[in-house]
């Protein structure tokens, strides 16, 4: 049976336009402007609207309809909904993403959630990239009209809140008629044998407490810790990771909310322009045009990397989380098969330059983005994201940024935890992270001054907004068989890591860390 979508209300925000709203919802602008009566050029933030359930959206597709299959079929239509995307349907089908995207006429592997995706008859010859990027299906519950969480968490042997945080649900409610993910509950994810499977370790929570305060550290206000030590050993194939711990200062490094971590998201926003630059067959070195409202900005994607990485421009930072997409970025990227536990990066940083160039501050809007390497040039149109949490403007955690990385620097790990990077560009990135910068080194300069070596080798990407200061680093000593992540982020001011970087650095200086 077809499920019916009533009338809903959106609360527009600053930033959003009347056309924007339609194109979120599927509404053509007309009928948005009919059903509320509205003047476009009087929509204001704060202002209500109310949602039509609009039939056949401007681009063809419908929201509701009788020739709609449950699961993508061949010679049907089916209903994408949240979790999907172009390589997990090009999987379930023995499509290649080619095939769907050439079906459906795209130009670019975004798909909408409620849009309609024609389902052809395909060869079977599927990507040999998308099986190494494509994550195991989730199993998806559609909730029925007398459900309730805890009957569906009862159903399926997971708790209340397993589901919740799989969907990124704000509580325990769920309306009828909503797409469930159903994450693998074979394991309490609250045992440290679940957090060690998201994050590659179990994090102690107390031994570097206890060693930093033998230190007499002082901790700054809100202070947070992460340490990860990284031992590798020689064998017939060459250096090999042999194991991996985490120390964390108590239960600090899973903090999501209550900090701001400022550009040190930055690296998230580099890899994941890159990498979706790769899966088209593009590199670092290609250039890439932004048609943004007032003026055409040309930019070579190895300068937009440096510029957000090493003097962490903020303009450029918003420009690869453009180029990246709002939905990829944010749904495929920040997802548990790149390690990550809870992001987002929703709004844009320096909005009062960013508003003053023409560009909606929440980065949902993406402009028309040319891309062109050598004799390839791909094209990739305008863009609404859709995608919805509770994150107020940007959200990470310690474990999050010290697995990105992990994930960048450490050669030795096997290439499907790489992003599927290219090795070019991997050593791109590295090189990046491991300039010196004008500023914001003050992690790095300490830790150094304490393992009193000239040829430490570090990378690392600092930031500091509103009083918080934090970096994440990554550290190799020389004639050691261990190579150390530190991601710390304190309060107030760009000192306030000063001390903790020392007592870090001598830990695990002397070894006593360990």
């Amino acid at each position: 049976m077809p499920v019916t979508v009533g009338p809903m209300m959106h609360a527009m925000e600053p930033g959003e336009t009347l056309s924007s709203v339609a194109h979120r919802y599927r509404c053509s602008l007309t009928e948005l402007e009919q059903f509320n009566r509205s003047n476009p050029h009087l929509i204001r933030g704060g202002q209500v609207l109310t949602i039509p359930n609009c039939g056949a959206a401007p681009d063809g597709r419908w929201r509701v309809g009788r020739d709609i299959a449950l699961d993508p079929t061949p010679g049907k239509r089916y209903r994408m909904r949240t979790g999907d995307s172009l390589e997990r349907l090009a999987l379930r089908t023995g499509c290649s993403s080619r095939e769907l995207m050439d079906a459906n006429r795209y130009d670019s592997d975004a798909i909408f959630t409620d849009g309609l995706l024609e389902i052809p008859t395909c060869t079977g010859d599927r990507d040999d990239e998308m099986l190494t990027l494509a994550a195991p299906l989730d199993a998806s519950h559609l909730v029925s009209s007398a459900e309730t969480l805890g009957g569906i968490a009862q159903q399926t042997g997971c708790s209340r809140s397993a589901i919740r945080r799989a969907n990124r649900l704000p509580d325990f409610y769920v309306e009828p008629a909503t797409w469930l993910r159903i994450p693998d509950c074979s394991e309490d994810e609250n045992q440290p044998s679940a957090r060690a499977a998201r994050t590659g370790s179990a994090v102690d929570t107390k031994w570097l407490r206890e060693l930093m305060q033998s230190e007499q550290f002082r901790p700054p206000k809100r202070f947070k810790a992460l340490v990860t030590i990284l031992d590798f050993e020689d064998g017939k194939a060459g250096r090999r990771l042999k194991k991996e711990r985490r120390f964390g200062y108590g239960r600090t490094a899973d903090d999501v909310k209550g900090w701001n971590p400022a550009s040190t998201v930055k690296i998230f926003s580099a890899v994941a322009a890159l990498r979706r630059l790769s899966r088209f067959g593009f590199t670092h070195q290609a250039t890439v045009e932004f048609k943004g409202r007032k003026n055409l900005h040309i930019w070579k994607v190895e300068d937009l990397v440096r510029e957000a990485l090493v003097p962490s421009n903020n303009i450029a930072h918003n420009r690869l989380v453009q180029l990246a997409g709002f939905d990829y970025l944010n749904e495929d990227f920040f997802s548990r098969r790149n390690g990550f536990q809870h992001s987002a990066i929703l709004r844009a940083y320096a909005i009062r330059a960013w508003r003053e160039m023409g560009e909606a501050p929440s980065l949902r809007e993406t402009p028309s983005i040319i891309v062109r390497e050598g004799k390839k040039t791909r094209s990739f149109r305008p863009e609404v994201g859709t995608f919805e949490d509770d994150c107020t403007g940007v959200c990470t955690s310690l474990v999050d940024l010290s697995e990105s990385l992990r994930r960048v620097m450490v050669d030795e790990l096997p290439r499907r935890e790489r992003y599927g990077l290219p090795d070019a560009t991997l050593k791109f990135l590295q090189d990046t992270l491991s300039q010196k910068r004008e500023r914001g080194d003050e992690v790095v300069e300490r830790l150094a001054f304490e393992f009193n070596d000239s040829r430490l080798q570090v990378a690392h990407k600092a930031g500091f907004s509103r009083g918080w200061y934090s970096d994440v680093v990554y550290v190799v000593a020389p004639d050691r068989s261990q190579a150390y992540i530190i991601a710390l982020a304190g309060y107030p001011g760009r000192t306030s890591l000063a001390d903790a970087a020392a007592a870090i650095g001598t830990l695990l200086a002397t070894g006593r860390l360990s």
